[in-house]
């Protein structure tokens, strides 16, 4: 990215950051093995989905 001057490259290592402390979080609070499969497939869905559509998608622009 920084190598085709990505504009928002300062925020998307931002993003990275966050969902990295959000799986820290999900997994010391986590009760279960069936618990942590459950919240960590709607995590990186949720994740994924809105990273690649919303985010990745803007790099080809």
């Amino acid at each position: 990215m920084a190598e085709i001057n990505y504009p928002y490259l300062n925020q998307h290592k931002l993003m990275y950051k966050q969902i990295t402390k959000s799986m820290i979080k999900l997994i010391q609070s986590i009760k279960s093995t069936n618990d942590l499969k459950e919240k960590l497939y709607i995590m990186v869905n949720s994740w994924l989905i809105e990273h690649i559509i919303q985010h990745d998608m803007m790099i080809q622009h």
